[in-house]
């Protein structure tokens, strides 16, 4: 192999400053080498946002050190998005390759671990991670109390690339990725409501129409994934164009927000249960009604956990339960 030759030369020279090198310059990072893939897939910056939510400077930014780190250019800016560079052609040609190799190694070694602890991964958004997982994991804690149970709250984007990259044993998404690499099973389908304040103007109205939404101060979502792709798409039927007034991705923060009278969110309403009964929020049915639906998604090829069907299985149970 080049590197192992690169290593070796490097060794016969005596020069610790020479490996040094290799190690500096003859590697690539995993995540630009997964933001650039996905760039260079989709062509545009904003396509790449969406999928992965994170945002473009960001992604640029990585682009840009990677290009630094191999001293070539990868990417050429056009007005309708990115192209390749001959370099980025080459570079394109190989990362899937490496990313598939990169995610099949770290399955193997965690199916090869010498650990006598067994070890399952979730990961998801944090309007199903606040509202059902707590009991999820009551219920898979007590009848397997010998597992640890890693779970990871994280943007859709984000859930996605846990996911991907191997991370995760099973994801909650919202958004169906189109990878057939990726098998889902359906766990919910809610209905969205307009969330507000004890004291905002509608809060005692028995229902709100779609395009009554358009004249609010709305707190939405950043990321374009997840809740927000499908509130873009219900108002995009009536052809409604929304201007949010802020743009929030912590839950937390969007019900505080929201609590305080002046502004509206569109959320389900199992991610306020606690703030409803309390009377600090009013859940107000929209019209015609959105809906959403959440599914369990795992990698086919991946060496999951060996309890990673009773997991699912709870998680339907539970979800069920409290849905009722």
């Amino acid at each position: 192999m080049v590197l192992e030759r690169s290593v070796m030369a490097a060794k016969k020279g005596g020069s610790r400053s020479d490996l040094a090198l290799i190690a500096s310059r003859g590697l690539i990072d995993s995540r630009r080498l997964f933001y650039f893939y996905h760039v260079a897939r989709s062509g545009r910056f904003t396509t790449a946002e969406a999928l992965l939510g994170v945002a473009q400077s960001a992604i640029s930014r990585q682009i840009q050190v990677l290009e630094s780190d191999l001293g070539v250019q990868l990417l050429e800016r056009t007005g309708h998005g990115v192209k390749l560079t001959p370099h980025g052609e080459i570079l394109y040609r190989h990362a899937a390759e490496i990313l598939d190799e990169m995610v099949q190694t770290i399955s193997e070694l965690e199916a090869h671990s010498n650990t006598t602890i067994e070890k399952l991964c979730v990961a998801g958004p944090p309007s199903f991670m606040s509202s059902y997982m707590p009991d999820i994991i009551a219920r898979f804690s007590k009848l397997y109390p010998d597992i640890m149970l890693s779970a990871v709250e994280a943007s859709t984007g984000n859930v996605y690339l846990h996911l991907a990259n191997g991370e995760v044993d099973v994801a909650v998404v919202i958004q169906t990725p189109k990878n057939a690499k990726i098998s889902l099973q359906k766990l919910m389908e809610e209905p969205l409501f307009l969330i507000v304040g004890k004291d905002h103007p509608l809060a005692l109205s028995p229902q709100v129409a779609r395009k009554k939404v358009e004249d609010l101060d709305m707190i939405l979502p950043a990321s374009l994934l997840g809740s927000m792709a499908i509130i873009k798409n219900y108002f995009d039927e009536e052809g409604i164009s929304l201007r949010p007034r802020l743009e929030v991705d912590s839950l937390p923060l969007t019900r505080q927000l929201v609590a305080q009278g002046r502004m509206a969110t569109i959320l389900p309403k199992s991610t306020c249960t606690e703030e409803i009964r309390k009377g600090e929020l009013v859940a107000v049915p929209l019209v015609p009604e959105p809906r959403r639906t959440v599914y369990l998604a795992e990698l086919r090829e991946r060496q999951s956990s060996p309890y990673l069907q009773q997991f699912i299985d709870i998680a339907i149970e539970v979800v069920s339960k409290l849905n009722k």
